[in-house]
C-alpha cells in the first residue's frame, strides 16, 4: 500500500491534465512511504483523533497508542490508517511512522468497508461478509464496543456509513438499516435500530449521507440510485442507470442481465447539491438532486470498483474531482461539474429540516403546500415509462 502526497498529485495534475481515459501510474515521485501489510487489502481508512473528542480510557493503553493518542503534542500526529483484510482481520497503522499499532480481530469473512467517525473520535465502523457491522473504539485500544446484525439472514454485508454528525450509522446488503449511536461507547453499548429502508428489488451495492446528514444515497444491482429522508426513510427521488426502466422481476433476478448496468459505488458532492455514480457498464454519471433526470454529466470508462470526491478548490475556484479505482489497480481522474448555488427556498428547506424532525414538521400550523415542501415532496419526478416500478 502506497501513501501519496494528494496535494503535489493534484497540482502535477493541472499542470499537466490526465485525459479520462487514461492514468498516470508513474507515482513514485510523490510516493511518501510505504507500508507492507502481506495481506489482501480490501478497504482503507484515514482518521485523525480531534483533541476535542479525547475521552479517558479505563486501562492502560499499548506504548504505540499512547504515543499517537497524546495528540497535539510533539510526540504524537493523531493520523491513523486502518486497513480491512480479505482474511477478516483490521490494522491500525500510524501514518507517520508506517508502523503498526494493533490487529483487530472478530470479522469471520472478507472485511468490505472500514470508517471511521468523521467527528474525529477514532471509533470505527467495519462491515464484513460475515453479515455484522462492527464498532470499535481505537481510543481505548481498539477494544470491540459493538456487533449489529439483521434478526433475519440476508445477503452479506457490503457497504456502511457514518452520519456527518457521528450520530447514525447505516449498514447495506439487500436492504438497508439505520442505527442510533450517538451515545454509544464501552460504558454504554446500547444501539438501537432506528429505520429499516424498503425500495430496492435487488442487493445494494452503495450507501452514502448527503453533507448535512438529511439525506440517504443508496445503489444497487436493480440499477435504481435512490435518495431518501435518512429520518423518516421515505423515498425522494429515484435515477436510474438503465433506459428504458427494468421491470421488477429483471430488476430482483440474481445475475440477470440488468447487473450490467448496476450501480457499483455512489457519492454526494460537497454542496449537497449533485449525486455522483459509477456503474458497471462502464459509465461515471453526475445527476442534480434538483434537475432533471438526465444526468448533467457523464464519462466512460472500464471496470469501475469504486469512487471517491476531494475538495473543491476553495478561493482559487478549482472544480473537485473524482478518483474513480478500477479491477486493474489503476485510478482515473475525472473533474466533477462545478458547484452550484440552489434557490433561497431549497437551502432554507434545508435549514429548516436540520433542527425539526418530520413529525414536528406535521404539526405546524401552515398549509400543506408548504409542510410538503419540507418534506421534499417537490423532488419526486413521475416517470412515462411502461414498468410496473413507476
Amino acid at each position: 500500500m502506497k501513501l501519496l502526497n494528494w496535494p503535489k498529485f493534484l497540482h502535477k495534475i493541472r499542470l499537466d491534465p490526465v485525459k479520462e481515459n487514461e492514468t498516470d501510474e508513474n507515482t513514485d515521485d510523490l510516493t511518501i512511504a510505504t507500508i507492507s501489510c502481506r495481506q489482501v487489502i480490501r478497504s482503507i481508512a484515514f482518521g485523525q483523533l480531534n483533541k476535542r473528542s479525547i475521552r479517558p480510557c479505563g486501562r492502560p493503553l499499548s506504548a504505540g497508542f499512547h504515543r499517537v493518542l497524546n495528540f497535539p503534542s510533539e510526540t504524537g500526529t493523531g493520523h491513523i490508517v486502518a486497513t480491512g483484510y480479505q482474511s477478516g482481520g483490521i490494522d491500525l497503522w500510524e501514518v507517520e511512522t508506517c508502523k503498526r499499532l494493533i490487529s483487530l480481530v472478530d470479522h469471520k469473512d472478507s472485511v468490505r468497508e472500514v470508517r471511521f467517525a468523521p467527528n474525529g473520535s477514532l471509533l470505527l465502523l467495519s462491515s464484513s461478509t460475515d453479515e455484522t457491522l462492527k464498532i470499535w473504539d481505537c481510543q481505548d485500544d481498539g477494544n470491540l464496543v459493538k456487533t449489529l446484525k439483521l434478526k433475519k439472514r440476508q445477503h452479506s454485508w457490503l457497504k456502511c456509513a457514518w452520519s456527518p454528525d457521528a450520530r447514525m450509522v447505516v449498514g447495506a446488503c439487500s436492504t438497508m438499516c439505520t442505527w442510533d449511536v450517538a451515545n454509544i461507547s464501552v460504558d454504554n453499548r446500547k444501539c438501537p435500530l432506528l429505520k429499516h429502508f424498503e425500495g430496492h428489488y435487488n442487493e445494494v451495492m452503495a450507501c452514502a449521507f448527503s453533507p448535512d446528514g438529511l439525506i440517504l444515497l443508496s445503489g444497487g444491482k436493480d440499477c435504481l440510485l435512490i435518495l431518501w429522508d435518512a429520518h423518516d426513510a421515505s423515498m425522494l427521488r429515484l435515477f436510474r442507470s438503465c433506459y428504458p426502466c427494468p421491470t421488477r422481476f429483471s430488476m430482483s433476478l440474481q445475475g440477470g442481465p440488468q447487473e450490467r448496468s448496476m450501480i457499483v459505488d455512489c457519492l454526494f458532492s460537497a454542496d449537497g447539491n449533485h449525486v455522483t455514480a459509477v456503474c458497471g457498464d462502464g459509465t461515471l454519471r453526475v445527476w442534480d438532486i434538483l434537475g432533471d433526470d438526465d444526468p448533467v454529466q457523464a464519462s466512460f470508462l472500464e471496470n469501475p470498483v469504486s469512487c471517491a470526491q476531494s475538495a473543491a478548490g476553495g478561493d482559487t475556484g478549482e472544480s473537485a474531482v473524482i478518483a474513480v479505482g478500477r479491477q486493474e489497480g489503476t485510478v482515473a481522474l475525472f473533474s466533477h461539474p462545478p458547484a452550484t448555488v440552489s434557490s433561497l427556498q431549497h437551502l432554507a428547506r434545508m435549514s429548516f429540516r436540520k433542527h425539526k424532525s418530520p413529525i414536528s414538521m406535521d404539526l405546524l400550523n401552515m398549509p400543506n403546500s408548504v409542510k410538503k415542501y419540507l418534506h421534499m415532496d417537490d423532488l419526486w419526478r413521475g416517470c412515462d415509462c411502461e414498468s410496473d416500478k413507476h
